[in-house]
């Protein structure tokens, strides 16, 4: 499935979302868009609340983007 917001991330090349409560919910919904967004370089989600199933869902959505940081 991909997420409709993809396009507004074209060439967006970093995020810096920490710190904004997200949780297991904002997990499940930045998982498929980061994974898709290619453009993006670096992804600051640490300091959200979520936990390790959370984190893992977000690791293993990007596992293939080796240009990604991704900041948990």
């Amino acid at each position: 499935m991909q997420c409709r917001c993809v396009s507004m991330w074209a060439g967006v090349s970093q995020i810096d979302l920490s710190g904004n409560n997200l949780r297991a919910e904002g997990a499940k919904v930045l998982g498929p868009a980061i994974a898709v967004a290619g453009a993006l370089t670096v992804a600051d989600l640490q300091n959200n609340g979520m936990d390790d199933a959370s984190k893992q869902l977000l690791r293993d959505a990007v596992k293939d983007r080796t240009n990604l940081a991704l900041k948990l």
